[in-house]
């Protein structure tokens, strides 16, 4: 046999053993990426996650309406049906997928499925909605603790940054004399 019909040969089997090699790998790797992707669509499910799409594009659309108050609600209509619940799903999934693997995202359906999962998903939505005013008091205690240290050392508020810390409820202590 000449040397180039060795070579071209000896190409042809290493391709052949190649794709014999490398298919059964990417055919278990698409049938694993497959399974991730179900499991993370189901998490997403038993969280309530896929459901709260259409509240995402509500959300979008109340923030612009003040912008735009000659729109007719005809037209808001149209808009939020613009909004395809597939797609944030199609974002999500990938991201899912990145941060859990495939044990994890089996074990986070098996949370969430269970009573005490199912008793997190009801009950978040509340202790969010209380951490938040929590949160948000004792920011505003800082505020005006730090506001009135400052104002100790002798240092004083812009007039329309204090104006604008009153308007939230923010305690801005008077100026000295």
């Amino acid at each position: 046999m000449s040397r180039p019909v060795s070579i071209v040969l000896l190409a042809v089997l290493l391709f052949a053993l190649g794709s014999v090699l490398v298919g059964p790998t990417a055919l278990a790797d698409d049938e694993s990426d497959a399974r991730k992707r179900a499991l993370a669509l189901r998490v997403m499910e038993v969280t309530g996650a896929t459901a709260q799409g259409d509240q995402v594009a509500a959300g979008l659309l109340a923030q612009m309406r003040p912008g735009y108050r000659e729109v007719p609600e005809e037209v808001w209509q149209e808009l939020q049906s613009t909004f395809a619940l597939s797609e944030i799903i199609d974002l999500s999934i990938p991201i899912y997928m990145r941060n859990f693997d495939e044990k994890e995202l089996a074990q986070l359906v098996e949370f969430y499925e269970s009573p005490l999962g199912r008793k997190v998903i009801e009950r978040m939505p509340v202790v969010m909605q209380e951490s938040t005013v929590a949160f948000n008091d004792w920011n505003l205690a800082k505020y005006g603790q730090v506001m009135q240290k400052l104002q100790d050392k002798g240092y004083s508020p812009d007039p329309g940054f204090a104006q604008a810390l009153q308007e939230v409820g923010v305690q801005v202590p008077a100026p000295p004399q």
